[in-house]
């Protein structure tokens, strides 16, 4: 770990772990090297800011064949302390693998979203004790059931004056407090909530942006990308097949458009309103108008849906864009034999058009 900045008070005050593996007795008498390594990282977490009381080394697992068929109990305890929020920082060597079969069957435990807790046996998710936090959760459910939108059951919260439960992480308390959007459209399209396990929903890559600078993003994977996905792996509060259909019918929807939108907007100047594709994170983009002349702009506001972050993925103005579509257009529908005298895109009308993505432009 070579960035040290990346570490805050909040973390310092939490234990560092320190996981110890070799996978079988002879690496352990044969690999003495890479053992030693491994201790050596308790050094590291000082160096990172952490007292060396609040350093925990895991190493009852040395010598353990990471493949499922050995049960890890010092992996399994390091990752329930994490889930329980008291850990700051893992260090480790190739712990990747291990993970990744542990959430192959479902038993690597992380953080939970409201309405769940941890049981005792290994993967085991279980309803919330709180009567009245299940319930907020249900009424969620049953009245997207009823009105056919998340703005809609969001804006029932909100008429009836309804709190809704709130943990920052499976530490903290449940604080009850004004529902959000985002916190309501989270409840219907997280898998969790229809008793299946994810995981690995998310890809982390590295790019180069436009002025050379590299950089880092998360992109959210489709679900037939997920490195993990096990439906029916603990009661949930609506079934696979709800969950489906509900996913279809959010999707439809075209106010409003927290990841798709339903088709071509009917209004406004700008020609690929409700077609535009997000080149960064494969969202519908928005358009809105600036300026005198009204303008037309494109703009992805996903991450301020998804992440809560009141920043842009992208935002690009639109008339270059859209003559550019225009001029690609007429170009593969004009046969080779017959010139067309140019037109610029005012004179044409949005009825059809190709459903070009921003990152791609011709």
């Amino acid at each position: 770990m070579n960035d040290s900045g990346k570490v805050k008070l909040s973390h310092t005050r939490r234990a560092a772990f320190v996981y110890i593996r070799q996978s079988s007795p002879q690496q352990v008498e044969n690999n003495r090297e890479s053992t030693a390594r491994q201790y050596a990282l308790v050094e590291r977490a000082c160096e990172l800011g952490w007292p060396r009381e609040q350093v925990l080394v895991i190493d009852e697992d040395l010598g353990l064949s990471g493949s499922g068929s050995v049960e890890r109990s010092g992996f399994a305890r390091m990752t329930a302390e994490a889930a329980l929020g008291h850990v700051g920082i893992v260090l480790g060597l190739e712990v990747s693998r291990l993970a990744r079969n542990k959430a192959a069957r479902g038993e690597l435990r992380r953080g939970l979203p409201v309405g769940f807790v941890w049981g005792e046996e290994d993967g085991e998710v279980c309803f919330d004790p709180n009567e009245a936090v299940v319930s907020a959760i249900r009424t969620v459910f049953a009245k997207f059931t009823e009105l056919g939108s998340a703005r809609k059951v969001w804006l029932w919260f909100r008429s009836e004056n309804l709190s809704f439960p709130l943990r920052a992480h499976m530490k903290s308390e449940i604080r009850w407090v004004a529902p959000t959007y985002t916190a309501l459209h989270h409840v219907l399209t997280n898998p969790v909530y229809a008793g299946a396990y994810a995981y690995g929903k998310c890809s982390h890559e590295r790019y180069v942006d436009e002025e050379g600078r590299l950089r880092k993003r998360t992109r959210h994977l489709p679900q037939a990308e997920w490195a993990v996905l096990l439906p029916d792996h603990h009661q949930g509060f609506i079934d696979w097949a709800t969950y489906q259909a509900n996913q279809s019918r959010i999707d439809a929807n075209v106010h409003p458009q927290p990841h798709q939108a339903g088709g071509a907007v009917r209004e406004g100047a700008a020609l690929l309103q409700g077609l535009a594709i997000c080149g960064k994170c494969g969202r519908h983009l928005h358009t809105h108008y600036s300026g005198r002349n009204a303008s037309p702009g494109y703009h992805c506001s996903g991450k301020d849906i998804v992440e809560g972050r009141g920043v842009y993925c992208l935002t690009v103005g639109g008339i270059q864009i859209d003559q550019a579509v225009t001029d690609a257009f007429l170009k593969a529908v004009t046969p080779a034999s017959v010139e067309l005298p140019s037109r610029r895109y005012g004179d044409w009308k949005p009825i059809t058009t190709p459903r070009w993505s921003s990152g791609a432009w011709p």
